[in-house]
């Protein structure tokens, strides 16, 4: 059920009286956010005469493909908040017989996050007071990302091995819904007998990597729901640790997954597949080693449009680049000389830089990427030694790289040819482990 609000066009034959539309219910949504408009009263709407305006003056006309507005009948229409808006005051504009309407809301950008104590929040970026949304999860160490435009979330508990799919099309708007069942990820769970660390989702499943290899979980109709169940193991030459896919913005272009690991033999390899499905050991396209004599990576990620992968090596602070879209590619490994303890890596800026987070000396350090070399950047202290910071997330929509640690939420401008580093102001409180921020 999605959630409903209504206009009321109010007419008389008095001159005094006010004609504009208005909400009954809350004018308040969030990115995302699937909405159904009832116009009770009026002239009747015409088809696909809507837009919204931002509170940067940005246009979002109905054919916008995030808006996934839909004419539904002569005074019915739908349409999801779509990604990229500007948090803050916002204006519907609908077309009717009669004339243009207009309609006065307000967007929110969420922060989800989870601290350890078993709840994920989604709080508002501009109002960080004020909680959206709010779903039970497991306690302990809960890694959250953002998988699609909609702002599915899924989690993965390393703690216990609980996934959930969460979405925001949901009756109860004060929470999210769930797209599957739970599914739990364990060492006892038949066919899988491994502890996962990371997870993406793909069409039609999730691709979990563990210590016993790349594993798929397929979501499959059962009866009138679904289920989530052990599809096949992709890959076992290594302990994986961390996973990435690409999301290009071309839909002919293959999304490509990329995945890394230490083997046994003290070696750090990563693999990437074809991922426009869920990923079997056959689409593996290649694999690397990384180092052949230390297995400690930490990270990957991938570009936009799957041509280039980075990794990150703790033990020995290398940053790896590797061309995914030449056959004969091979890794160009980094000495990083000013960034300690390599922990997450992004591709930013339109896939120019690299950004690194620097466990060892608190900081962030960006690089600019020249084929498949790493130039390093400027340097920028992101915490200290009593504040540490503890993990990043990246918005390819706003170029902004976000850090979270006890000093709050911290921001840079990844465009800027100056960057410094800013605080979203009421988050200094937030005792995050793990957050995303909708697009």
């Amino acid at each position: 059920m999605r959630n409903i609000f209504i206009l009321f066009l109010l007419t008389g034959f008095i001159q005094s009286c006010d004609t504009s539309p208005q909400i009954e219910g809350s004018s308040s949504f969030v990115i995302g956010q699937k909405i159904t408009v009832e116009l009770k009263k009026g002239e009747d709407l015409t088809a696909n005469q809507f837009k919204i305006i931002d509170a940067m003056g940005n246009l979002f006309p109905s054919s916008n493909e995030f808006l996934e507005y839909q004419y539904l009948e002569k005074n019915k229409f739908s349409f999801r908040i779509p990604p990229g808006i500007a948090n803050g005051d916002a204006v519907l504009e609908v077309g009717s017989k009669d004339g243009s309407y207009s309609l006065d809301i307000h967007i929110h950008r969420g922060i989800a996050y989870v601290d350890g104590s078993g709840m994920l929040k989604m709080i508002s970026k501009g109002y960080p007071d004020k909680v959206l949304r709010e779903v039970s999860v497991d306690s302990g160490d809960v890694k959250l990302k953002i998988i699609n435009k909609k702002s599915d979330i899924i989690t993965l508990s390393l703690t216990t091995g609980r996934i959930d799919w969460l979405i925001l099309d949901t009756e109860k708007t004060s929470s999210f819904g769930l797209k599957v069942p739970s599914t739990k990820i364990e060492t006892d769970t038949e066919g899988v007998n491994a502890i996962p660390s990371d997870v993406v989702g793909v069409e039609k499943g999730l691709v979990i990597a563990t210590n016993k290899g790349l594993g798929g979980l397929a979501i499959r109709s059962a009866g009138s729901g679904t289920d989530v169940l052990f599809d096949s193991w992709i890959s076992n030459i290594a302990s994986f640790t961390a996973v990435d896919i690409s999301t290009p913005d071309d839909e002919v272009q293959t999304k490509i997954l990329v995945a890394v690991g230490g083997s046994n033999q003290n070696e750090s390899v990563m693999v990437a597949m074809d991922a426009d499905s869920l990923p079997r050991s056959t689409t593996i396209k290649k694999s690397w080693i990384l180092s052949a004599d230390d297995s400690s990576v930490s990270d990957v990620c991938i570009s936009v449009d799957g041509n280039l992968a980075a990794a990150v090596i703790p033990n020995s602070n290398t940053l790896s680049l590797v061309n995914i879209s030449e056959s004969s590619s091979e890794p160009v490994p980094s000495t990083l000389s000013e960034c300690q303890m390599p922990l997450e890596v992004f591709f930013v800026d339109s896939n120019q830089k690299v950004a690194v987070l620097c466990e060892g000396n608190y900081a962030v350090q960006f690089f600019t990427i020249s084929g498949t070399t790493a130039n390093p950047g400027n340097l920028l202290t992101v915490g200290n030694a009593e504040n540490k910071p503890r993990t990043m997330y990246y918005s390819d929509e706003s170029k902004l790289l976000y850090i979270a640690s006890d000093l709050g939420i911290q921001f840079i401008d990844t465009s800027s040819s100056n960057p410094s580093v800013q605080t979203i102001p009421g988050t200094e409180s937030l005792n995050l482990t793990s957050f995303v921020v909708q697009p």
